[in-house]
């Protein structure tokens, strides 16, 4: 239950498994307690990547807030309003499987006096 006025809230979901085979698939999609950091809206080029696919060895943009999601996945926090990239804390590095047209990494946006709803899908150890 959402209990904070203006900010993000949401979940994040970590999906293990082949999804390909649609007759007999071996996958399972499960709410995880990561934690999550907020940063100031962050491009491609401003975050040094770890080898291939969605991993960061860092941000460099300036971070807002840290949060951690509760053991189904569940996390809120309040956000001033403004634009925000969010990663995901996995070992030491940063994750993050989403951007946008403009080379944005997962950004959201937080209005005055709303609360802005995302998931954030972890999708590493998937076979597609």
């Amino acid at each position: 239950m959402v209990t904070i006025q203006q900010g993000v809230w949401g979940d994040v979901w970590f999906w293990e498994g082949d999804f390909m085979p649609q007759d007999c698939p071996t996958w399972t999609v499960k709410g995880v307690s990561r934690e999550l950091r907020i940063h100031e809206p962050t491009s491609f080029d401003q975050v040094d990547p770890a080898g291939d696919g969605p991993f960061y060895e860092a941000v460099r943009t300036p971070l807002v807030a840290t949060v951690r999601s509760d053991e189904l996945g569940f996390f809120e926090i309040e956000l001033e309003p403004g634009t925000y990239s969010i990663f995901a804390v996995e070992d030491t590095l940063f994750y993050c499987s989403r951007g946008d047209a403009q080379g944005n990494l997962y950004p959201f946006v937080v209005r005055e006096g709303e609360v802005t709803g995302i998931r954030f899908d972890i999708w590493y150890k998937t076979a597609w």
